[in-house]
Parts: structure tokens; sequence; C-alpha cells
């Protein structure tokens, strides 16, 4: 190597150090960090709930540092309720599954899933937590006491709905994508069987009463119900359009389906599989969960930013309460008489009282949208500096030869 050479790599390796200099100040100005946590599908990440804070996004949580600046969850999907433990499972899109404790209302640990964690299922008998991973095509099962994923199960494509049938020891999975559910054993933990179920199927439930599951089908303006000991279709039921989430009263007998293109409630009789009611609700109603001790029917409306609150006797909406920006998934907590909403624009948890309807508190999932933002830009500048810089150092060389009059 020539000495012009050697003096043009030693010009191009300063350039190149403070250029990445320059991009490390840019970073630390705006807090820019490796995402550290949750590098595994099965890893926990605890967070403390002493910070006096409630969101996975505060920087000040200590002790607990090793969470990054930015946000680790965003864009919730759904929520279970976990009453073995008192605690309330999240899905986000950002593949992982926010664990919240009922009693402080904090969120105290984060598990990395699939892809597109779209729904969740507690099973009582195991005492582990069914995630349907959409992106993923599997579910993720995990276990409550150590809050880690156990083993991950492949279903069909697009798996949306689940549900756990506490008579049968078997989950329920609807895959939107390949038009049927697989059906889970929690013994064995393997796919046990495969029911065709036609075009869009997308939420379900559980009716312990008739041992029957129901699931919505989106385009299709349908219910299907399915034995759960043939695992075979026994009825269809016309419902309103576009029906996707629903609830089974076991006081009534009666299974509440959210219409979210006619912006009512079907109540489905489960002994005629007939149609009964239609409630009108809020714009574009979407989750629906049940209140088995006072008899009501909580039903989040996505386009309107409420939860409308059905007394099933009377049939009627009895209170509409506001909450955050597209509420989706809703889940009862029997434990502490709370109804959990989950809110996927503002990304955040809303928790209300179920005796007065009032907010008790919300939980911020992300307050810090820049950071994914901030990272993005970042790494392109750094990128486009480099290679600018290599583009001009080369013509340099070629028009030059050896002269350098420094950087």
């Amino acid at each position: 190597m020539t000495s012009a050479d050697r003096g043009n790599v030693t010009m191009l390796a300063r350039r190149m150090t403070t250029l990445l200099a320059v991009a490390a100040v840019v970073l630390t100005v705006f807090q820019v960090q490796p995402l550290q946590v949750g590098a595994s599908s099965d890893e926990v990440v605890p967070i403390g709930p002493a910070d006096g804070t409630s969101s996975l996004c505060s920087s000040t949580s200590a002790p607990y540092d090793s969470l990054p600046a930015g946000c680790v969850s965003w864009y919730p999907r759904s929520v279970a309720y976990d009453s073995g433990r008192g605690e309330v499972f999240v899905t986000t899109d950002s593949g992982n599954v926010s664990i919240i404790n009922d009693e402080l209302n904090t969120i105290v640990g984060v598990v990395h899933v699939g892809g597109w964690p779209e729904s969740a299922a507690y099973d009582n008998t195991r005492n582990e937590i069914f995630v349907a991973n959409a992106l993923s095509g599997n579910v993720s099962i995990i276990d409550d006491m150590n809050d880690r994923v156990v083993t991950n199960i492949s279903v069909g494509h697009s798996p949306y709905g689940i549900v756990y049938d506490r008579g049968r020891g078997e989950t329920f999975v609807v895959n939107g994508g390949s038009g049927n559910v697989s059906v889970i054993s929690d013994r064995n933990d393997s796919v046990v069987a495969t029911i065709t179920i036609g075009d869009s199927p997308d939420g379900v439930a559980y009716d312990s009463g008739k041992g029957e599951i129901f699931v919505s089908t989106y385009y299709v303006n349908s219910v299907l119900v399915i034995n759960d000991t043939t695992n075979r279709v026994v009825a269809t039921v016309p419902v309103g359009q576009a029906p996707y989430g629903m609830a089974y009263d076991q006081g009534k007998g009666e299974v509440f389906v959210a219409n979210s293109g006619s912006n009512n409630v079907s109540v489905v009789n489960d002994s005629s599989n007939r149609v009964v009611d239609e409630i009108a609700v809020g714009d574009t109603p979407y989750g629906v969960a049940y209140d088995e001790e006072k008899g009501e029917v909580f039903v989040t409306n996505k386009g309107s930013g409420s939860v409308s609150v059905i007394n099933d006797q009377e049939g009627n909406v009895v209170e509409s309460i506001p909450v955050g920006n597209a509420p989706e998934g809703v889940a009862f907590d029997g434990g502490r008489d709370e109804v959990f909403v989950v809110n996927e624009v503002s990304e955040t948890v809303s928790i209300i009282n179920g005796f007065t309807y009032g907010i008790q508190t919300t939980i911020s999932l992300c307050t810090n949208q820049a950071f994914d933002w901030w990272l993005v830009i970042a790494v392109v500048i750094v990128v486009a500096a480099a290679s600018v810089i290599v583009v001009l150092s080369i013509r340099e060389w070629k028009g030059k030869g050896s002269r350098y009059s420094g950087f």
C-alpha cells in the first residue's frame, strides 16, 4: 500500500468515526436506546409497581432500568382475566402480553409471545393463558405462576378469537384466514380436532350451559353453533352486520353478539338458537363481557369511544361510559368487580368500577411514541451520511490522488 493509499484510508476512517460520534450524541439527546428487554419468546420483563406510575414507557421507573426509554407495548387488542392470580393479560400488536395486577392496577410484567397476538383466554384448570398470534399462526401458552411461555402450538392461518371450554378442558381457536376452528386439549397441549367453518370466522364464546361454542362470521353476518362433544356445527343463526365479539350470559341462557356494522347487539337464545332481541348501542360495537353478579353486559363501542352497559333483564342500555380512543377488548374482573377495557388508539387500559360505572384509573401502555420514529430517522440519517462520505471520498481519491487537506 502506497503512502497515498494509507492517507486515504486514514481520512475515511476519521470521517466515519466523526459521523458515528455525532450519531451517538443525537441518539443520547433524544434518549433512543437499544431495546434490551425480551430477546426471547419466553422472557418476562418485571415492571415495578412501586414507582408510582402505571406505564410501560416510563424512563424513571427505577430500579427497573433495563426498560428502554421508549415503548415496549403498543396497540392493545384484547384482554383476559386470570381469576386464580388476580391478574389481567393484555395482548398488544408489539408481540407481547402486558400483565396487570388488579389490586395495584399497575403493570407488573411483559411476556413476549408470537406475532400480532390478537386475543387471549384463561384456562382455570391448569392456570394458563392461551394467546392467539394472528401473524405467527400459532397459540402461545403462558404459565401464570412464572409468567413464561411454556409452549407454542401451530394452528390455522390468522387465528383471531380464542375461548376456553372448561367442561371439556379444551381451547377453541378461530382461524380467520383458513376458515376453521382448531381445538386444543390442555392435557397434552396439542390440536385434537379441526372444525371447518367457512368464510370469515372471527369472534368466539363458550356456552357452559349447553356445552356449545358460538363463532361469529364477520362477512356472512351469522353465528355458527358448535357442539363441543361432537365438534360439529349444529346451527346457524343470522344476526346483524359484521358480528365480532360475543359473551355468554349464564343467568339468562343467552349469547350477546356485537354487530359492528349495524351498531347493535343481537341476543341469541341458546335453547332455540334464535335472535330474541336487538339492542342499539354505540358506534361500531366490538368486544363484549358479562358480569354474572349483576346480570349486566359490557359492550365496547370502538367508533364512539365508549362502553355500553346492558341490563340483561330489561334488555336495554342503562349506562354509557366514555373511555379511550377505539376501545376493543373488554373483560370483567369478578374478584374486584371491575371492568378492564383496552383502547387501541389511545394505547391505554381503562378500569371501570362495576358499581359506580366511573373510571377508577387509566393505565398507559405507551407514553412516548416518538421513540420508534426517532430510532428509524436516526438509522436512516446515519446510513445516508455514511454512503455520502464513501462516495465523496472515492471521488476525491480519484481526482486528487494522495493530496489531503484534512477533514
